[in-house]
């Protein structure tokens, strides 16, 4: 399954050094930028590693999606 799909589905992420991150509280209202094609979106979520070394382990993980219509 594509990440980004396991992340809006499920709410977690695993990248390919096979860390899982659980995508908690939104720290950052979506930023849009729309002066340059292709055009932007970022958030930025608070997350807690929850498989991988040192589990536990908060983080912030901006969530960036290119738009190009």
């Amino acid at each position: 399954m594509d990440p980004l799909t396991r992340l809006e589905r499920d709410g977690y992420i695993t990248f390919p050094n096979g860390t899982t991150w659980k995508i908690g509280e939104r720290l950052s209202d979506e930023a849009l930028q729309t002066e340059m094609y292709p055009y932007e979106s970022r958030t930025v979520y608070e997350c807690t590693k929850i498989a991988g070394p040192e589990t536990g382990m908060k983080a912030a993980i901006k969530v960036s999606c290119t738009r190009t219509y």
